[in-house]
């Protein structure tokens, strides 16, 4: 296994496994304004006066974050359309994965009772940092971000993601059409995948099993990377 850098080895792991990645942009930390202006994924330490343990000793905690910021809007003043936990592992090499549904209705300091995707749209993602902190009683290590507007673009750059489509999808809304089985999806179709919740059977939370799956695949995708 090649031997990367603590924080570039991170960022690795999260573009890979948030399925948004762009070798050009692993590790990049200047602030979003303008979507179109914004890097394509953003990684940064959750707390200014909290430095994280990397040596393996004890799991990373990262807040995954997908904006719904279209090309011509900034993209850390909209909605979460995504909000995924990853714990990661490293000296047992596993990740752990959990999808907060973006229409729960939680507190969000300062705010008070809401969706929990208006958190980014109230504070960035600081807010979402310290409501979903509040939700679990986790201290997060690393928040990472990006905007689906540059999904498709991502996913092609790692030449597509291999994914297990659970069962055949037909919706117009999001353009998800697929056959059930084991096929690669490049950027138009994954982002596809990822958006389709009407004709799901558990709707926004199969959603975010999908999502899921595509950190999965990013996974597999990330050992591949590593290995060669």
């Amino acid at each position: 296994m090649s031997v990367l850098p603590a924080r570039r080895r991170v960022a690795l792991v999260v573009a890979l496994v948030a399925a948004w990645v762009a070798g050009s942009a692993l590790g990049a930390t200047r602030p979003a304004g303008h979507a179109s202006a914004a890097p394509l994924f953003q990684l940064e330490p959750a707390h200014a006066e909290y430095v994280p343990v990397l040596d393996g000793s004890k799991p990373i905690y990262v807040l995954v974050i997908g904006s719904d910021a279209r090309p011509d809007q900034a993209i850390e003043s909209q909605r979460a359309d995504s909000i995924h936990i990853l714990s990661i592992n490293p000296a047992e090499h596993r990740a752990s994965i959990v999808g907060i549904p973006r229409d729960s209705y939680v507190d969000i300091p300062g705010v008070g009772q809401n969706k929990i995707d208006a958190a980014l749209f109230y504070g960035g993602p600081d807010l979402v940092v310290q409501t979903v902190e509040q939700l679990t009683g986790l201290k997060m290590d690393y928040w990472a971000m990006t905007g689906f507007a540059s999904f498709e673009q991502m996913v092609d750059d790692v030449d597509g993601l291999v994914v297990d489509v659970p069962f055949a999808m037909s919706d117009d809304a999001s353009r998800a059409f697929f056959d059930p089985g084991v096929q690669r999806l490049d950027g138009d179709n994954a982002l596809a995948f990822a958006r389709n919740r009407h004709d799901l059977p558990a709707g926004d939370f199969g959603r975010s099993e999908n999502q899921g799956r595509l950190m999965v695949a990013a996974l597999a995708q990330l050992k591949k990377e590593i290995t060669k």
